[in-house]
This record gives structure tokens, sequence and C-alpha cells, in this order.
């Protein structure tokens, strides 16, 4: 009987200690899971932040463009305004009642836009040497080299000439070091600007471009640059003559053709090209306060070129998360 009840009372431990390691197991394994499950949802939620962020920033360049394309419709001065903004656009939930979508309601949106005038630069693949040294700092020899590989309408044995694409292509290519590069200003030099590499007219603004920019374009001491940016706006190659104290004859970039106005074909005074840039962040509403997400932001970055007839088309276009 003792023995009997010995077995008895051994068999309930060993089910015992088996219903425990089961259950530990189990919990176990449902600790994972559960791990997992939040992991691929933070990682989904993540994603899904980074995502539309980037989406945000696309459609504050879309904005910022209608809104440059109304504004040169109106422009009665050449010009049109240049300035930071802030949007606001909605986020959607995804779902659809009565007919509309439904707004989120844990998420906001916030992006910033910026418009700069790509015309107030000078495009080195059309600047004569004379400039392209005034701008980079490089030598004559360096400068007539950078013009020689360009395929230019005038030059002989454009086969296996190329455009430079990108600024960067001047040390990719051995015309400059990254050093010397890096010296250069930036906001001073671009390669876009031209649609019509064949007929390159209107792509330098003397209305916006900076006093340096001046300087190397029409030959200009300081001084004399100060001048010219202090008596904008210019309508007339007259009022810029005037203000430059110098016949056009005597620009850096001198007619090449007979022109209807008296100005150099490369130089305007009306923009159609324009960089725009757009950073973009999710904001996430909690317990009434509004904070922004972690890693959600995004950069778009475009440049846009209105042809003759007003229609806008995209040179560039950049995108990328901003952290």
């Amino acid at each position: 009987m003792t023995s009997r009840t010995h077995q008895v009372h051994s068999t309930r431990g060993v089910a015992l200690i088996t219903a425990i390691a089961l259950l530990a197991m189990f919990t176990t394994l449902g600790a994972i899971w559960f791990h997992e499950m939040t992991t691929d949802n933070a990682n989904t939620d993540f994603t899904l932040a980074k995502t539309r962020a980037q989406l945000y920033a696309n459609a504050g360049v879309y904005a910022r463009l209608a809104d440059l394309h109304a504004d040169l419709d109106s422009a009665t001065t050449g010009t049109v305004q240049l300035d930071e903004r802030k949007l606001r656009l909605p986020v959607y939930a995804g779902g659809v009642a009565d007919g509309e979508l439904q707004l989120h309601a844990r998420y906001r949106s916030r992006i910033t836009v910026t418009v700069t005038d790509e015309n107030a630069r000078i495009n080195i693949n059309h600047a004569p040497p004379k400039v392209l040294r005034r701008l980079l700092g490089v030598d004559g020899r360096t400068a007539r080299a950078i013009r020689a590989s360009l395929p230019l309408p005038s030059a002989e044995g454009t086969a296996n000439k190329r455009w430079l694409t990108s600024i960067d292509e001047l040390v990719t290519r051995g015309f400059m070091t990254p050093k010397q590069l890096n010296a250069v200003n930036a906001d001073l030099i671009t390669v876009y600007t031209v649609t019509d590499a064949s007929n390159p007219r209107r792509f330098i603004n003397v209305n916006t471009a900076s006093a340096p920019a001046l300087q190397a374009v029409l030959d200009l001491r300081p001084q004399q640059a100060t001048r010219v940016v202090e008596a904008r706006p210019f309508f007339t190659v007259g009022e810029l003559v005037n203000a430059a104290g110098k016949e056009v004859s005597l620009f850096n970039t001198r007619p090449a053709e007979s022109t209807n106005d008296g100005l150099p074909p490369e130089l305007t005074f009306k923009s159609s090209c324009f960089r725009i840039v757009a950073e973009s962040e999710l904001l996430r509403i909690l317990a009434g306060t509004i904070e922004p997400i972690t890693e959600s932001r995004a950069r778009t970055e475009a440049i846009v070129q209105f042809d003759t007839n007003g229609r806008p088309h995209i040179q560039y276009w950049s995108e990328k998360p901003d952290r």
C-alpha cells in the first residue's frame, strides 16, 4: 500500500514538473512572440513614418512649384518672391467615411520649403575662361582646359567631350583638387539653368546675381559691383550700362550675336530657373502634446526650369532622409 501510494505521488510529481516545464516553455515562447510582434510593429511604424516624411517633402516641393508658377504668371517686375514658407499638409489615416478620407488622429506634418534663384548663379558649362578664373580661383591654363573639355556649339571635335553634370566633376575630372573646390563659394556656380546647350541664352539674371558673381560676369571692381546691386532692378541694357559704368562690349560676357535689346545672350533681367528644398518631419500627438517622431525627417531638393511658354521642367531631383 505504501509502495502504491509512493508510485501515485511520484507520478503526480512528474506530471507537475512536466506541467511547470511546459508552462515555462510556453511563457518563454509567448514572451518571444510578443517581443517579436512589438519589434515588428515598431519597425513598421518607423518605416511608415520615414515613408510618410519623404512623401510630404515631395509634396512640399510640388506645392511650392505651383506657387512659383502662379508668381511667374503674375510678376510684372520680372522677379518673384523667394522666401521660406511653412506648410502643414494633412496626414490621412487611410480610411474613408461618408466619401471623405479620414484624418489621422495621432500624426501631423511640418514642412519647411525654401526657394533660391538658380539664375543668380553662373553656369560653369557656359562661362568663358575669364569668368571661370574669377569664380573658381584657377589659373588661365586650367580655365581654358575646362572650357576645352566641353562640347560647346563653337568647338571642333566634340565626340569625346561632355558637359559637367555636377560641380564635383571639377574634381573627378582632374581640373581641381578637393581642397580647391572646397574653397569655392558653391552659391556662385551651377551646372543647370541651360536647357538647350546648342543655343544657351538668358541664364544669368543680373537682377538677382550677387556682387561677386557680377564682378566675374561684367568684369567689375568690387565698388562697381556694389553700385550695380544698389541700382537694381534693371529693365533695359542702358540702365545696366549706366550702373556698371562701362559698355556691354567690355563685359566678360560679350555679345556673340546681334540681339534686339543689345543685351549679351547669356544675360537676362528675369529668372526662369529655381532650386526648391523641402524639409519635412512627422509629429506625434500624445496626451495632448505634440512631439517630433525620432528620425522621421526627410529632405527633397529639386531644380526646376520654366520654358518660354511657362511650363516647368525638372532638371534635378534628390530625395534623402534628413537626420
